[in-house]
């Protein structure tokens, strides 16, 4: 198949975006097709659609970076890759209070030292 011809399925997804703009699993259909035709430059704007729906958001990112890389923006590809490894803002840092403290070590049926070595060696 050549540049000029149109891909079928392409066309298919792009007519279903053009019903259903807002349904992002359609981008994210469509963004694949684009990126394995190789049109990163295309996908790019359904994939930062896409990435909008939590259930999308890591597939959509990882492969908006591979777009990036395709069409020559190494840094940019780097740093979606980067903020996709941070946990996004509006995700609160795990609790502590399920933090099970450790066994306190006494003969009363506490913990042994040889279950907290680092603790038995500051004793002795």
């Amino acid at each position: 198949m050549t540049d000029a011809e149109p891909d079928p399925e392409v066309t298919r997804l792009l007519q279903l975006v053009a019903e259903r703009p807002t349904d992002s699993a359609l981008r994210f259909e469509l963004a694949k097709s684009l990126v394995a035709l190789e049109r990163p430059q295309e996908a790019i704007p359904h994939l930062q659609q896409a990435r909008q729906n939590p259930h999308l958001r890591k597939p959509a990112m990882l492969l908006c970076a591979d777009a990036f890389d395709m069409i020559g923006l190494p840094d940019q590809a780097d740093q979606i890759r980067r903020d996709f490894n941070d946990p996004p803002d509006d995700e609160t840092p795990p609790s502590t209070s399920s933090v099970v403290p450790p066994k306190p070590l006494n003969p009363s049926g506490g913990a042994s030292a040889k279950d907290h070595p680092s603790e038995s060696d500051e004793n002795s």
